[in-house]
């Protein structure tokens, strides 16, 4: 996982990073993140193996977390909201959590908006989703859809750059923006960005997401069914 994170990083100096990228680190925990990337606001750590989040330091500013095609089990995220209290966004997918017990740490995000846990044994649990929507008040979205099972679209940027100097001032400010496409809402409101203040605007009353930068695990098909009509 060193290896990677260096060879991402590219010389560039960690604290000014705020995207990283790591895919088939094959490791069993987290190595080579340290305190230095202060300004990390989005991590991914994908298809590499891990089954537990040790060795993660405190990131105070990283609002998404990829965590998708690894081995994380029930008790791997106990401390996760004391490393990352300010998560949005999470995904969890393809992993081996299997009851609602390893979601009660994830209930301490007062932030977290959406979550991800398709092709997961919880997943066949009785009421489920009912379950999540209930442990997690803040939360707007459940694997795509919202509390009423309404489908959310999230607008995905597949080719981001991972390094900072790679991304114009225009994309960044795109970054930090959520694109949702619901017919139910008429209005849309974007959540500030909260660069340097732990002050949280509560904009629970709208179903509003926020991830341009994320990866979906797994792709949904959408059938227009008015344009089949036509």
């Amino acid at each position: 996982m060193e290896a990677k994170i260096k060879a991402e990083l590219r010389g560039r100096d960690p604290s000014k990073v705020k995207r990283l990228r790591l895919v088939s680190c094959h490791s069993q925990s987290i190595v080579g993140i340290t305190t230095e990337f202060t300004s990390l606001r989005f991590l991914s750590i994908t298809y590499s193996g891990l089954i537990s989040i040790t060795g993660l330091p405190r990131l105070p500013w990283l609002c998404r977390l990829d965590l998708s095609h690894n081995s994380l089990g029930d008790a791997s995220l106990n401390n996760l909201p004391e490393l990352c209290p300010n998560l949005r966004y999470i995904s969890l997918c393809d992993n081996d959590i299997r009851s609602m017990r390893a979601l009660i740490p994830l209930s301490k995000l007062k932030k977290l908006e959406t979550i991800e846990l398709m092709d997961n044994e919880i997943i066949k649990n009785e009421n489920f989703r009912t379950k999540v929507f209930e442990l997690m008040d803040r939360l707007l979205v459940l694997d795509g859809r919202d509390s009423q099972n309404r489908e959310i679209f999230l607008f995905e940027d597949y080719n981001k750059s991972t390094t900072e100097e790679e991304v114009s001032e225009t994309d960044e400010e795109k970054d930090d923006e959520y694109s949702i496409g619901l017919d139910y809402l008429e209005d849309e409101s974007i959540l500030e960005d909260e660069d340097e203040s732990e002050d949280y605007k509560d904009n629970s009353s709208v179903p509003e997401v926020k991830d341009k930068d994320l990866r979906r695990c797994t792709k949904r098909k959408h059938e227009d069914e008015e344009r089949e009509d036509v």
